[in-house]
């Protein structure tokens, strides 16, 4: 039983983890965009 909410844990916090990089990800790439269109 504890092997197994230590799995679970594993999972949320490892995808958690994941979208908080695609996140930065897309903010990063938002922020170029916005960046070339009203700057150039």
């Amino acid at each position: 039983m504890p092997s197994l909410f230590g799995w679970a844990f594993y999972c949320l916090d490892s995808f958690e983890w994941m979208l908080i990089a695609f996140r930065s990800m897309l903010n990063n790439h938002l922020l170029d965009q916005c960046e070339n269109g009203s700057l150039n």
